[in-house]
């Protein structure tokens, strides 16, 4: 399913990353998780991404990617891994859930 978002950051055109219009936060993340209900699996990196951008949101952003990838968005692993790797002391982990990728997708080499 196309993203119901046509204005991301990562994966669409840019404007809720940014976030010109100051003081509508409440509003962006409304409108990804508006997006998430209607079955939008893109939406969860999407928001993911967006939270990153926001001050204090770090938790919100690792529960927004483990979400996206329980949720079955083919790409959410691959986008957890790179924004947790950029973590400090999150190697181990980030090696795990990779493995795990490749598990899942029946790759054992």
């Amino acid at each position: 399913m196309p993203s119901l978002l046509a204005t991301g950051t990562h994966a669409t055109g840019g404007w809720t990353g940014s976030n010109r219009q100051g003081g509508r936060e409440n509003d962006v993340e409304q409108t990804y998780r508006d997006a998430i209900r209607t079955g939008d699996l893109n939406a969860w990196t999407q928001l993911a991404d967006w939270l990153d951008g926001q001050p204090g949101r770090k938790s919100d952003v690792e529960q927004a990617y483990r979400d996206a990838v329980a949720a079955g968005d083919p790409n959410a692993r691959q986008w957890f891994v790179r924004w947790l790797g950029g973590q400090p002391g999150r190697e181990t982990e980030v090696e795990q859930i990779y493995r795990r990728g490749l598990t899942a997708r029946g790759d054992t080499t």
